[in-house]
């Protein structure tokens, strides 16, 4: 059975429209979530990698211009 057959009684019915409490505006919809972090301390392992590639790349290119200057 599909869902739409399931359901087929009410999916065209009008949506409710509380009169006892008004709409949230769409920018406090999202504020409600914004100081959830998921991630926590994700963005901070981020960095600590970037500089640790960043310190291999700069240690390479440093290897190869002492190898370069020797031949």
């Amino acid at each position: 059975m599909e869902d739409t057959q399931k359901y087929h009684q009410i999916l065209n019915l009008p949506r409710h429209i509380s009169s006892k409490h008004p709409p949230m505006p769409l920018n406090k919809r999202a504020a409600q979530f914004s100081p959830y972090a998921a991630l926590v301390g994700h963005q901070e392992q981020v960095r600590q990698t970037e500089n640790m590639i960043n310190h291999s790349q700069e240690k390479l290119r440093k290897s190869q211009i002492i190898l370069e200057n020797d031949q």
